[in-house]
């Protein structure tokens, strides 16, 4: 312990070899020692030693009786469980700061769990603090943007309320999309008969059978959800001008439809016409609600929008969707997103990608 507490102190006295040294020492003669192994791993990771080095664990801070009462409890129980703690929000907030990851991670919850709490005068409220704990160099970009994701859930932050945030190299001011997120299956609105040649063509698209999937189309192209169809099948096969001519006649007719929208104006930001892209983006991230495919095409779009004119959102967009993952479709539609992102450069003039949109529909 005294090599673990040791490298912490060289570290925050500037001695970062001096700090590696110790903390290798300690784990040469504790393999497994938790701390050091943490330090350890958040230098391999970010190529330095963390800012705020891990000081303490889980049984140093919180009763341990207390914290494995946690794993036990059902619903009505654990509510209890968590008012018996008397702990200020500021004590949880040290924990927070030279904990390990368990501990920080216990923390973060805890604070998160008092946003529904009344204000008072004494002390600083967790809403408070977990805003600055996002201004720290502690964890992930998605661990901190998670943070202002608990604070829009409870309702104490405005609609597109500008943020401070770390992105990981500095503090940047973002706009945080604030809208309840819809999981509910979408309803294309056709006949049973009509949504079975959907489906079909939905099927035979995936399969790489485009124009089988595009027959079955010809006889519903008069509704929306077959244009988004026909959209995606164009995407896959490089057919660009058709795919514009596609979205294009889908927002003329419905204004509102959020997907070509986005859609189309990626492929603006490609051509460098990122004002185009922004007058299609624009309103959009107003919306009090969005389906979870919406969610993903709006923050990814932004996304490449913020990096094409230089600014460094980015990271802080496709960290709102990573808190909001939960099984492989998810996973799919942000590894849309990311790939969408990954194609533009920082203020350049993005030129055509093929098959960019065959997952987008």
């Amino acid at each position: 312990m005294w090599l673990q507490d040791g490298g912490a102190a060289a570290y925050r006295l500037g001695r970062g070899d001096q700090a590696l040294a110790l903390w290798e020492q300690a784990l040469a003669l504790h393999p497994g020692f938790s701390l050091p192994t943490e330090n350890l791993r958040v230098l391999g990771r970010d190529g330095q030693a963390p800012a705020y080095p891990a000081v303490f664990v889980k049984g140093q801070v919180l009763c341990v009786g207390w914290a494995d009462g946690l794993r036990t409890l059902d619903v009505e129980g654990l509510e209890s469980h968590l008012a018996a703690l008397s702990a200020a929000d500021a004590y949880l907030e040290a924990a927070y700061l030279e904990g390990e990851a368990a501990l920080r991670g216990l923390t973060a919850y805890l604070l998160k769990h008092r946003l529904d709490r009344v204000l008072t005068t004494r002390g600083r409220h967790a809403a408070v603090i977990l805003r600055d704990l996002a201004c720290l160099p502690i964890g992930t970009p998605k661990k901190r943007s998670g943070f202002f994701g608990a604070l829009r859930d409870h309702r104490l932050l405005a609609t597109d309320e500008a943020v401070e945030l770390w992105n990981g190299k500095e503090m940047r001011e973002v706009n945080m999309i604030s809208t309840h997120i819809d999981r509910e299956s979408e309803s294309s609105d056709l006949p049973a008969d009509l949504q079975t040649l959907l489906d079909e063509s939905l099927l035979l698209h995936r399969g790489g059978r485009f124009e089988a999937a595009e027959d079955r189309l010809n006889a519903i192209l008069e509704h929306r959800a077959a244009l988004a169809q026909l959209a995606a099948i164009r995407g896959s096969q490089g057919r660009r001008q058709e795919l514009q001519a596609i979205l294009r006649r889908v927002i003329a007719a419905h204004p509102g439809d959020l997907l070509a929208r986005c859609n189309l104006a990626a492929i603006q930001i490609e051509d460098g016409d990122l004002d185009a892209a922004r007058d299609l983006l624009s309103g959009l991230a107003q919306r009090p609600r969005l389906h979870l495919r919406e969610t993903f095409a709006l923050y990814g779009v932004t996304a490449m929008l913020s990096r094409a004119v230089g600014e460094d959102e980015a990271a802080a967009l496709i960290a709102s969707l990573e808190q909001i993952v939960q099984n492989e479709d998810d996973t799919q539609l942000l590894a849309t997103a990311k790939g969408r992102l990954m194609r533009v450069r920082a203020g350049s003039d993005i030129r055509k990608i093929s098959a960019l949109y065959s997952n987008c529909k």
